[in-house]
């Protein structure tokens, strides 16, 4: 990822692999016991399976503790060694991908809460079912006043999300693809306080950030699987 010092927060953003899902977790200071004196900066290391399995040791009551310097990222859990990931050089393709993703942030969308249950019942009927055939899109119906609803197809499965009414300034209809990658958020529900969605339209990109009270989690997904953002 690419690991960010900013005045307010500590955030790491990444790109998936096919470089078609963008992701960011932004941490409020408050989430560290102890912050020492620190500069404001960036910092790009590879997101190997060593590191994953280290971020994979932290629990709350074991303490954990970060450093973030020029030379790299170096993470260290209860009494066991230091990790230390070096810094490597950014891929253009990423370059190109970030200033994408910023862009489209800029752009009027259709905005709307979820309620973690409602995006749950979403990613269960799409894990308990395999499509077989086209079309392979969530259609979002949004009417003001009303509960947001969502087209799952090629079943035509329509789930109403009871707890999220959506009280945007535009209605209509969303058509978004490559919804699995939708289940990268599926660790973060039990302790989502709500989940901010972005549609810019249908087939264009789309938004997902998930409330993690003193963190929060952005998916961004391109306008399908095979389109990265690059792109």
């Amino acid at each position: 990822p690419v690991i960010t010092v900013h005045p307010d927060e500590l955030f790491f953003e990444c790109f998936s692999k096919d470089e078609s899902s963008y992701g960011k977790l932004s941490c409020n200071y408050n989430v560290f016991k102890e912050v020492g004196d620190f500069n404001c900066g960036t910092t790009n290391i590879d997101y190997s399976v060593p590191l994953y399995n280290e971020f994979q040791k932290i629990r709350n009551y074991k303490d954990t503790s970060f450093e973030i310097d020029p030379s790299g990222f170096e993470v260290q859990t209860g009494s066991d060694d230091t990790f230390k990931e070096v810094k490597i050089d950014l891929p253009e393709s990423w370059v190109r991908g970030f200033l994408q993703v910023s862009s489209a942030m800029t752009m009027e969308a259709y905005q709307f809460d979820l309620h973690p249950v409602d995006m749950r019942n979403i990613l269960f009927f799409l894990a308990r079912n395999k499509e077989r055939y086209s079309p392979r899109s969530l259609r979002w119906i949004l009417k003001k006043g009303e509960p947001v609803r969502v087209s799952i197809e090629p079943w035509n499965e329509i789930i109403i999300c009871g707890q999220s009414i959506y009280d945007g300034k535009s209605e209509g209809e969303v058509r978004m693809w490559g919804r699995r990658r939708l289940r990268l958020l599926e660790r973060m529900l039990p302790v989502a306080k709500s989940i901010r969605v972005s549609l810019l339209g249908t087939g264009l990109p789309s938004f997902f950030e998930a409330d993690l009270y003193d963190m929060t989690f952005t998916l961004g997904l391109s306008g399908w699987t095979a389109n990265d953002w690059s792109r």
